[in-house]
């Protein structure tokens, strides 16, 4: 909702490391941020830091800052948050610029499923990296200016990516302000609760005479259907 936004998206500070942030409720295995270590040591030292928010799996923050010391990327470019309240979600994204949605997708529910955080990275306008799953292929359509894709596991493609807009400032700019835009006009509860609310009203009002087309259909006399045999 508005309500849990800043008044105004944050203006990106005309110096320093771009902040990548991801959330989640578990900071573990296989959600992608091995991506996100590989690609940073691509990229110019201490160009980008990420920021991990959620509780971590026993002993996975320390492999992922093994995996970090081994390709070269700092320790301090890898910064751990605690888990927060949904309600300070979007706050505290707002924080950052780019916000990281990296769902594998090699199974069914994780191809389909569109998370919360991409609406949160709207929200809190953060211009949006994704995997190429189904759902976020989806996304992207639909917030062109605001996202990119790249495919899971493609390091070197999220690499491109980052390297892009670090490359291209005013685009990075570009990509946040259209995200908050997107999220202003677009996806957030006091805008879509008005659609909603419409298609429950419509709905009330034609299921009356849906059901009473239904009794009269159930009374009418039968009429033989062909059988395909």
């Amino acid at each position: 909702m508005k309500t849990a936004r800043p008044l105004t998206p944050r203006l990106q500070g005309p110096s320093g490391p771009i902040a990548l942030y991801w959330f989640s409720q578990l900071i573990g295995p296989d959600r992608g941020l091995e991506d996100v270590i590989l690609a940073m040591a691509q990229l110019p030292p201490g160009a980008f830091v990420v920021h991990l928010r959620g509780d971590s799996w026993p002993g996975y923050e320390a492999s992922l800052r093994a995996l970090a010391a081994r390709c070269g990327v700092a320790d301090r470019q890898i910064v751990v948050h605690p888990i927060a309240q949904p309600d300070e979600m979007v706050r505290l994204a707002a924080a950052h610029d780019i916000g990281l949605a990296l769902e594998p997708g090699r199974t069914e529910n994780s191809d389909l499923a569109l998370g919360n955080k991409v609406f949160t990275y709207l929200l809190g306008g953060l211009a949006i990296v994704t995997t190429r799953t189904s759902a976020h292929r989806w996304f992207v359509d639909q917030v062109p200016r605001a996202a990119v894709g790249y495919d899971a596991g493609d390091a070197s493609g999220l690499q491109a990516r980052l390297h892009h807009w670090l490359a291209h400032p005013a685009e990075l700019e570009a990509a946040r302000q259209a995200a908050w835009a997107y999220g202003d006009q677009r996806f957030n509860w006091d805008v879509e609760q008005h659609v909603f609310l419409d298609l429950v009203r419509s709905t009330l009002q034609t299921a009356p005479a849906s059901a009473a087309g239904r009794r009269r259909v159930s009374h009418a006399p039968s009429t033989p259907v062909a059988s395909a045999r």
